[in-house]
């Protein structure tokens, strides 16, 4: 017996590898009570109906080919470019399911409305600068992660502010929010709400391979960086319609 090392893995969405430092599949069942007076054991009897599944992956962002880092990391409010230190952006679709008795049997549909695009960013305050409100619409959000990888709105809805400052050093703001309308994405990595073939692979030495294929869409993404850091992504998939588990030799 040998036991499955995960870097022997690999993961594809559509055309695209996407490269992870750890991932995580859950599949769940729908079941439903059919005892009656007849059951035996004196215990609940059940079977199962639909199955559900998710692949979550996460690792370092790849950057015109290469691990991007947050030395450079911007965050931008109404044109004002703040001293940086830390930077997220996070995209969640509405979902719904669509099973019909049409559905591959055992497993569930599901489709992927709008979508959520919410920001963090913390950053040193600027006395020359008006500090951002909680509660106030901002105008022209731009996050800059690196060169070449950047989300920006028109406008945006500001949810939190949190001011912390001790007498031995500078005073620091963390702002939390929602883009409004359109996001301008550029290298934020596979766009959101899209459906496409995804198929992780677990290799077990170089003779038997296990793997888990469908369609699936993607339901969320999130972006994060910090000025001492890499640029980090992690993924939401939900499959949709008929997954396939095998197993090769």
């Amino acid at each position: 017996m040998a036991t499955m090392r995960a870097m022997d893995g690999t993961f594809t969405f559509g055309a695209t590898e996407i490269p992870f430092k750890s991932y995580s599949i859950n599949s769940t069942a729908k079941t439903v009570d059919v005892t009656n007076n007849n059951t035996v054991g004196g215990g609940i009897e059940r079977k199962t109906l639909r199955v559900t599944h998710e692949i979550d992956v996460s690792g370092n962002h790849l950057v015109g080919g290469d691990e991007g880092t947050g030395k450079a990391v911007i965050f931008s409010l109404n044109s004002v470019a703040y001293p940086t230190t830390d930077l997220s952006y996070e995209e969640t679709f509405e979902t719904g399911e669509v099973t019909s008795g049409a559905t591959t049997a055992g497993q569930t549909d599901h489709k992927a409305y709008k979508a959520d695009r919410k920001f963090t960013a913390s950053f040193w305050g600027d006395d020359t600068v008006a500090f951002p409100l909680a509660g106030a619409t901002e105008a022209a959000v731009l996050g800059t992660f690196m060169t070449g990888c950047t989300f920006a709105c028109s406008t945006a809805a500001l949810d939190n502010v949190k001011h912390d400052g001790e007498i031995k050093g500078d005073v620091k703001l963390s702002v939390s929010g929602f883009c409004n309308g359109t996001v301008t994405e550029t290298g934020l990595g596979v766009t959101g709400g899209t459906s496409d073939t995804a198929l992780i692979t677990f290799k077990e030495g170089a003779t038997l391979d296990k793997s888990l294929t469908g369609t699936a869409y993607l339901v969320s993404k999130k972006i994060t960086t910090n000025i001492d850091g890499a640029i980090e992504i992690s993924y939401k998939f939900l499959f949709s319609g008929g997954v396939t588990a095998s197993q090769a030799n």
